[in-house]
């Protein structure tokens, strides 16, 4: 079983992700402000760094257009609609570290020029993983089998996963300070309607998703709501948040 005969869901476009995004960054905002109520020196660290335009303000320039399709020149493939449709909405800037407790921390989504695949940008990441790969293949066969793998939503196990995809995978974001901390796509895996896996990593596994759509979902609600765990969170979880502001049709996964 994969996934190449199944639609991923996503059905929205620039407006919907510019409504989403406002939503996200407001509760975010509130969000923030009870975490410095309760510690003064509590970190400002958004996913998003900018505020998201209302659907009336959106504006879309020809730069992130050619950035979009140079972008994809250089990867040698199509993003999928659902990243682009955010790249269009969001246009999101040059990714800075901001210097916190005397360290810095690069944490948010990736400028078009920014974005290339994980074995360049991320070198030593994907020789880690790969090496410890390594040394538990003379043991046991770790790559997930396709019933196992091709398993989303809150039915996910986190150690489920293929290393093999990691060095081709695109880097297009960072989500936490952990150098491992990265926000993918893998292009080897694909819905019937084209949109990529996309997937957060952590330090003891990952959260896979059937598009960046969902993805930005659950990690909207990662960072907005009273809550301790990374992704996945259920459908019915998510009802009455901002990811009703982008939403999914003929969701197949809990």
């Amino acid at each position: 079983m994969t996934i190449t005969h199944q639609h991923s869901g996503y059905t929205a476009g620039p407006n919907q992700w510019q409504a989403f995004l406002s939503c996200w960054y407001k509760a975010y905002q509130r969000r923030h402000q009870v975490l410095l109520s309760e510690s003064p020196d509590y970190p400002d660290l958004p996913i998003l760094s900018k505020y998201g335009l209302e659907p009336a303000q959106q504006q879309v320039t020809g730069d992130i257009n050619e950035a979009i399709d140079k972008l994809e020149m250089s990867l040698g493939t199509t993003l999928p609609k659902s990243y682009k449709d955010f790249l269009l909405a969001y246009q999101p800037p040059l990714l800075e570290p901001n210097v916190v407790y005397g360290w810095a921390a690069a944490i948010g989504l990736y400028a078009p020029v920014q974005v290339g695949r994980a074995g360049i940008l991320e070198p030593e990441l994907v020789r880690i993983y790969e090496e410890i790969a390594e040394e538990k293949m003379a043991f046991r066969d770790i790559e997930t089998t396709d019933e196992n793998y091709f398993v989303y939503g809150i039915e996910q196990d986190d150690v489920t996963g293929r290393t093999r995809y990691l060095r081709d995978a695109i880097v297009v974001g960072k989500y936490e300070d952990d150098s491992s901390a990265l926000i993918l796509l893998y292009p080897q895996v694909k819905t019937a309607d084209g949109e990529m896996e996309a997937t957060i990593l952590y330090h003891a596994g990952q959260f896979r998703a059937p598009s960046f759509a969902e993805l930005m979902r659950q990690l909207s609600f990662y960072e907005t709501q009273d809550i301790t765990h990374v992704p996945p969170y259920s459908q019915k979880l998510l009802q009455g948040t901002c990811a009703d502001k982008l939403p999914m049709v003929n969701v197949w996964w809990k």
